[in-house]
C-alpha cells in the first residue's frame, strides 16, 4: 500500500483528517472563526497519540501547529496570552464564563500534552510561562477517547472552544460534536451515523 497511510491495525487513514478512510472527516471542515490566532505547542509525544485532540484543530487555518522541542525557546508578542491555569498547579480555575470577551488577545497560545507533560514544556519556555494567562470556568469533557481524565479536565480542543464566548459559539460547539461522532466512528472502524 505505497503512499497510503495506515494505522497500527493496517486501516487507511485520511492524509488530511487522519481519520480512518470510512469515517473521514474532510467534507464536513469548516473554519471555526475564532477572533484571534492559535499557536498551539504540542508535546511529540501527543502527536503519536491516535486519541489526540489536536487532530481536530489542525484543520484550521488559524491554528498554528509547533512541535515542542526542550531546546528551541519560543518568542511570545506582545498581545499574545497563554491558556493555562493560572497556578502552578495544572487544576481547572474557576474564573468568568466569558473569558475571552474582556480581555484584547491578538493571539493564544495554548500547550498540548498531559498534565505532567505540558508542566515540563513551559518549565522550558519562560517566555510562555510569563504570558498574561487566560483560565477557563470547570465544565464537563465531552472528549471520549482518554482514561482517567481529570474532573474538569477538558481535551486542548475544549479548552480553546471554552475560552471562546461570542456570536460563533454555538456553531462551533456543533461542529466539534459533528467531529466527535466522526472520530468515534473511526476508532470502532465504521461510517459515523
Amino acid at each position: 500500500m505505497a503512499g497510503v497511510l495506515v494505522d497500527r491495525a493496517g486501516l487507511p487513514r485520511c492524509r488530511r483528517c487522519n481519520l480512518r478512510e470510512v469515517a473521514c472527516f474532510c467534507r464536513s471542515i469548516r473554519s471555526l472563526h475564532l477572533p484571534f490566532e492559535v499557536h498551539l505547542l504540542a508535546h511529540p509525544l501527543e502527536l503519536k497519540r491516535p486519541s489526540s485532540s489536536v487532530l481536530f484543530l489542525q484543520l484550521d487555518s488559524q491554528v498554528k501547529l509547533h512541535t515542542y522541542q526542550r531546546t528551541q525557546l519560543l518568542t511570545p508578542e506582545i498581545g499574545d496570552v497563554l491558556l493555562y491555569p493560572k497556578t502552578n498547579d495544572p487544576l481547572p480555575v474557576d474564573t468568568d464564563t466569558n473569558p475571552s470577551k474582556d480581555t484584547n488577545i491578538r493571539r493564544l497560545w495554548l500547550l498540548d500534552g498531559t498534565w505532567q507533560e505540558t508542566t515540563k514544556m513551559l518549565a522550558n519556555q519562560p517566555l510562555l510561562a510569563r504570558l498574561p494567562r487566560l483560565s477557563i470556568a470547570c465544565r464537563s469533557s465531552r472528549y471520549p477517547f482518554r482514561k482517567n481524565q481529570r474532573m474538569g479536565g477538558l481535551s486542548t480542543a475544549e479548552a480553546l472552544l471554552a475560552s471562546v464566548d461570542d456570536s460563533y459559539s454555538q456553531h462551533r460547539e456543533s461542529y466539534y460534536d459533528e467531529y466527535l461522532a466522526h472520530a468515534v466512528a473511526s476508532m470502532n472502524g465504521h461510517a459515523p451515523c
